[in-house]
């Protein structure tokens, strides 16, 4: 699984020159960031712990060598950049705990008397807004037996991002009853909701990509109006059909959107799901099933992670690939669903 090094998606560096030091502690590398181009960086699943570090200190390795100001930004030891030199302590995988209340927000079962009953909970985003000190949340309901453009996207509110209020909005008419908190009354599968900071129109405040892949905005992340006449802003065939992740990216001074890449046709990057009898037989059964019956490989691509970038959110540069799967991947278990990012430290612009 290779990382297609992007600065705004995972930054990676070429080692430096370090110091010895018989100190335990944790020094901070000196030196520029130099773009790694020789090899590429390997991603995994985890994340490495977090420390906090609030030091700016200058290792006297070299005369091109200049310090890295710390100050009191966390810092994500992914790598060892910052790090100059370790004894005494050693970096360790710490694995986050669950809440014992999960999930917070759950089906509601079939029969009961609110209006989704019997509808499963989908793709959702969830933000903690500053200004309102309020977590948000958008979420997919899909209808049981129909196509994915039959499901809606609604709106629940939380303290504590634990107890979900899921108060009556009374904006779409579903189901035969106003009294529901839907927001989107259709396409409502594949949303990506954030609040825009960079944003000086307050009636364009949030934005959304939806539906392979639309736009919209909102003033109040409730009542949603599309851009481009409804269009679609983002689209390389076959499509993008999972949830988009889209954000205001500060340092770039752009908007970024993670999406589906499904641009890599099986029969040209993963060959061997074609010629190899075995592989070729667990690709049928993984994914010719159903009405699904009749697939074969070849006439498939392969699922990988795409990043765009774009100054209005509305013309978007075309899509490059960032999270594939390369020859030390095992066979059919290369299929990258979606990603979704959070951003890292406000000053490194560190994203994971």
């Amino acid at each position: 699984m290779a990382f297609l090094g992007l600065q705004h998606v995972l930054t990676a560096w070429k080692g430096r020159p370090t110091n010895k030091n018989n100190g335990k502690e944790v020094l901070a590398q000196s030196g520029r960031r130099t773009p790694m181009t020789e090899e590429l960086a390997v991603a995994t699943t985890q994340t490495l712990s977090m420390l906090i570090i609030g030091l700016s200190v200058t290792a006297a390795t070299g005369a091109d060598l200049s310090p890295i100001t710390i100050n009191s930004e966390r810092q994500l030891f992914i790598d060892d950049y910052v790090i100059e030199s370790l004894e005494g302590v050693s970096k360790t995988l710490n694995q986050p705990t669950k809440h014992r209340a999960n999930p917070v927000l759950s089906m509601v079962p079939k029969g009961d008397g609110a209006w989704e009953n019997g509808m499963p909970v989908h793709f959702s985003s969830v933000l903690f807004d500053e200004e309102e000190k309020l977590f948000k949340m958008w979420y997919s309901l899909h209808e049981k037996g129909k196509s994915d453009p039959f499901a809606v996207l609604a709106y629940a509110t939380s303290r504590d991002g634990i107890d979900w209020d899921k108060s009556t909005l009374g904006i779409h008419k579903y189901r035969d009853t106003l009294n529901n908190n839907v927001v989107i009354p259709h396409e409502g599968l594949e949303c990506g909701v954030f609040k825009d900071p960079h944003e000086t129109n307050p009636a364009r405040r949030y934005k959304m990509l939806y539906a392979n892949i639309r736009a919209a905005y909102s003033a109040d992340g409730l009542h949603w109006t599309d851009y481009n006449n409804g269009k679609k802003v983002i689209f390389h065939p076959p499509g993008h059909d999972t949830q988009s992740a889209p954000y205001w990216d500060e340092g770039l001074g752009k908007y970024v959107a993670i999406v589906r890449d499904r641009l890599g046709q099986i029969n040209e990057v993963r060959r061997k799901l074609v010629t190899g009898q075995t592989a070729r037989a667990i690709w049928i059964k993984l994914w010719a099933y159903g009405f699904r019956q009749g697939r074969i490989p070849e006439d498939h691509s392969i699922r990988r992670v795409g990043q765009v970038e774009s100054d209005d959110f509305v013309n978007w540069r075309p899509m490059r690939t960032v999270l594939a799967a390369d020859a030390e991947d095992p066979l059919n278990q290369d299929q990258f669903y979606n990603m979704q990012v959070l951003l890292y430290g406000l000053v490194s612009r560190i994203y994971g």
